[in-house]
């Protein structure tokens, strides 16, 4: 019986060593977790030679606003950087952005008055289609010579190009100033 409770002894003896173990180790994991995350200091200060600070803009430090050994609250002003070059920037881009909305009125000014150049040739188209058909009428009956008539339909022929021309200009303004606003997207 003596060699049968010794195996037993041996086997429980492992067993409860075994957990001890485990539960050494688990306390041991999450004592070293909490530590990372909740350091503590016996005399509240925390000992630091160097704190790095990185600005979010680079450029010259015109004054330092603090002192060594300082308290320093989040949101405090530590130091000014020079705004000359970032003033330049910005006053260069209001400038395009002025120049572009001026671009854009020009385009439109013109685009405006190509709309009325188009209505001008088509009420000059209007008016040689009726001088051509009166002075047609009245060559028919004889009563004017024909030479007139082939003047009318010149001037009739010449009103219509002049409406194509200005139509076609009209068409290259609007597809320039849309090509000039997809540009401006990209």
């Amino acid at each position: 019986m003596s060699e049968k409770a010794a195996p037993s002894h041996f086997v429980r003896n492992l067993f409860i060593t075994l957990i001890a173990a485990a539960i050494l180790a688990a306390a041991g994991y999450f004592y070293v977790e909490h530590q990372k995350n909740y350091p503590s200091t016996d005399d509240a200060y925390v000992h630091a030679n160097i704190i790095y600070i990185a600005p979010q803009v680079s450029g010259k430090v015109l004054s330092v606003n603090v002192s060594n050994y300082q308290s320093v609250n989040k949101g405090d002003l530590l130091y000014q950087i020079d705004p000359a070059p970032f003033q330049a920037q910005l006053d260069e881009a209001r400038a395009a952005y002025e120049m572009a909305i001026q671009s854009n009125a020009a385009s439109d000014d013109a685009i405006l008055a190509a709309s009325a150049n188009v209505n001008s040739a088509v009420a000059l188209l209007a008016d040689a289609q009726s001088t051509y058909h009166r002075i047609n009428e009245l060559v028919n009956k004889q009563l004017l010579p024909a030479q007139q008539r082939d003047d009318a339909k010149a001037k009739l022929s010449n009103a219509e190009e002049n409406v194509i021309a200005a139509r076609a200009k009209m068409s290259q303004l609007i597809k320039a100033q849309a090509h000039k606003a997809q540009r401006r997207r990209k």
